[in-house]
C-alpha cells in the first residue's frame, strides 16, 4: 500500500504523530493540510494555491491525484488550535468539528473511529 495522509499537521513533531506512526508501520505518512478545506489558514501550512508547490504535502480534494497512492486518511482529536503560542482547546474542538464534516462529505463514513481519531481506508 502507498503512504498515510495524516491532519492536522504540526510542524513540530511532539504536536504531530506521524513520526510516530511511520517508525511503527514501516510507511510514509504525509501532512493532510486542511486550511484550505475546513480549518482556514493554519500555522504551519502552506496553502494550495501559494507560490510554493508542496511535493510531500496532501490536500483533502487531491487525494486522487497523490502517486503512489494515499493508503489511508486519518483525522486526530481533539483538533488542537494554538493562539498567541498558547494551546487553546475550546477553538481546538470547534476547528475539529468544522474538518469532520467536509471529510466525512468527501470520503464517506470512515473505517475507523474512536476518542482519538477517525481514519478512512482509500481504495
Amino acid at each position: 500500500g502507498g503512504p498515510g495522509a495524516a491532519g492536522p499537521f504540526h510542524f513540530e513533531s511532539y504536536n504531530w504523530a506521524a513520526p510516530r506512526w511511520e517508525r511503527a508501520s514501516g510507511r510514509a505518512v504525509l501532512p493532510l493540510a486542511l486550511g484550505d478545506t475546513c480549518a482556514g489558514p493554519r500555522r504551519g501550512e502552506a496553502p494550495r494555491a501559494g507560490r510554493v508547490t508542496l511535493r510531500n504535502v496532501v490536500y483533502p480534494g487531491e487525494l486522487g491525484e497523490v502517486s503512489p497512492p494515499v493508503a489511508w486518511v486519518v483525522l486526530t482529536r481533539p483538533f488542537i488550535a494554538y493562539l498567541d503560542g498558547r494551546e487553546n482547546q475550546a477553538v481546538g474542538g470547534a476547528e475539529f468539528a468544522a474538518c469532520e464534516r467536509p471529510l466525512k462529505a468527501l470520503l464517506g463514513e470512515p473505517d475507523y473511529e474512536d476518542a482519538v481519531l477517525l481514519a478512512w481506508r482509500l481504495r
